[in-house]
C-alpha cells in the first residue's frame, strides 16, 4: 500500500495533490516498468541481460532486453553492448584456441619419434 501511495504521489506533477480513489484505482491498474536510466538499475538490468545472453538463456534475455527498450534505453547503447558481448566470446575463443595449440604444440616435441613410425 505505501508503494501505491508513493507511486500515486510521485507520478503527480504540482505542488498540490488530492488522492482520490479514481487516481489510486489507475495508478493501481497501470504496469509500472521500474527503470532507472541515470542510476544503479540502468547497469543492473543491462549486466542480467548480457548474463542471460551468455547463460544461453532465451526468455530471460528477451525479458530484459523488454524491460530496456521499454525503460527508454537507448538502442545505440543495447547494441555497442551486444557488440562487445560478441567481441570478449570471440577473443575468448580465439585465446583457448592459442592455448590448446600451444599445449598440444609443446606435447607433440615430447612424444618420441620412432614410436610414430
Amino acid at each position: 500500500m505505501l508503494s501505491l501511495l508513493e507511486l500515486t504521489v510521485m507520478s503527480h506533477e504540482g505542488n498540490k495533490i488530492s488522492i482520490t480513489d479514481k487516481i489510486v484505482l489507475e495508478k493501481a491498474q497501470t504496469k509500472t516498468v521500474l527503470f532507472d536510466k541515470d542510476g544503479d538499475q540502468h547497469y543492473d538490468i543491462i549486466s542480467a541481460f548480457i548474463k542471460s545472453i551468455r547463460g544461453s538463456d532465451p526468455n530471460a534475455a528477451v525479458y530484459w532486453l523488454a524491460r530496456l527498450i521499454e525503460g527508454g534505453e537507448d538502442v545505440k547503447f543495447i547494441a555497442r553492448r551486444l557488440l562487445i558481448l560478441a567481441s570478449e566470446d570471440i577473443e575468448m575463443q580465439i585465446r583457448l584456441h592459442w592455448f590448446w595449440q600451444t599445449i598440444l604444440s609443446k606435447q607433440w616435441q615430447q612424444l618420441d619419434t620412432p614410436r610414430l613410425e
